[in-house]
């Protein structure tokens, strides 16, 4: 019987993991280069084991990849053209990313090329993170008309002068690349670069590749899944208050 709760419990806390992924994948469907979670279940039995054996707890549980595992979907985002000569999209490669680098030298990595140009001159994102140059250093501007991007990634001003090269790392494996939130990645001791293969498109913009309707049906899923899991703990619990009179002498 005890077995039983563990099961329904653990049952429970994996739909609430699911479920705060599906939720984030929601909350991001209209977020530049986004890219969706998706979720698969661990090794139950070993989690169930675990958990008999005093090695952890239910808290624990959700935490752990033993009941859901986490990934991403790298897959392409469908383009949404824009009139701005800064916006920038990457095709035809799924693992590729513009490098950036943020105010305490750090290097990350975004699908979301909506750039724009700082009071200094230099070529940011949002978060005002520098645009890197292939060559090193960064992108600079001279105000002088819109910018050129090439398909490769070379930036001109109106003169057709050559201000640089915007710099874009694919890898080999993008999954061991570490989610740090609004688009950023980081490399792991595990992360390889390769050759990048794809285009740059100028003004557009790679959208989320959240489905929104797949997500729905999802949630509408788990939450079901929850529901009859959280029934089955209170008749299980309701047949051990009873098992517990069974044998009382009044």
């Amino acid at each position: 019987m005890i077995r039983g709760l563990y099961t329904s419990g653990l049952g429970m806390l994996k739909e609430t993991k699911r479920l705060d992924v599906i939720a984030n994948n929601l909350a991001n469907a209209n977020t530049n280069g986004f890219k969706a979670n998706g979720t698969v279940n661990g090794n139950f039995t070993k989690m169930l084991e675990k958990v008999q054996m005093g090695k952890t707890n239910l808290d624990m549980a959700p935490y752990t990849p033993d009941v859901v595992n986490v990934y991403t979907d790298f897959s392409q985002g469908s383009l949404i053209s824009t009139s701005n000569s800064t916006d920038i999209a990457i095709i035809n490669d799924d693992s590729a990313f513009f490098e950036v680098e943020t105010q305490d030298g750090e290097k990350y990595y975004t699908r979301n090329g909506a750039f724009l140009i700082n009071k200094e001159g230099y070529l940011v994102t949002t978060d005002n993170y520098k645009v890197l140059d292939r060559n090193g250093g960064y992108i600079r501007t001279d105000y002088e008309g819109a910018l050129g991007i090439s398909d490769t990634g070379e930036v001109t001003n109106s003169k057709s002068e050559i201000l640089g090269n915007i710099s874009i790392r694919s890898f080999e494996n993008p999954e061991t690349l570490e989610r740090l939130g609004n688009t950023y990645l980081a490399m792991t001791d595990t992360s390889e670069y390769k050759e990048f293969r794809g285009e740059i498109k100028q003004s557009f913009l790679e959208s989320s590749n959240v489905n929104t309707v797949n997500e729905m049906v999802n949630m509408i899923a788990v939450t079901r899944a929850y529901e009859a899991n959280q029934k089955i703990v209170q008749a299980q619990d309701e047949m051990l208050s009873r098992a517990n009179t069974i044998g009382k002498i009044g």
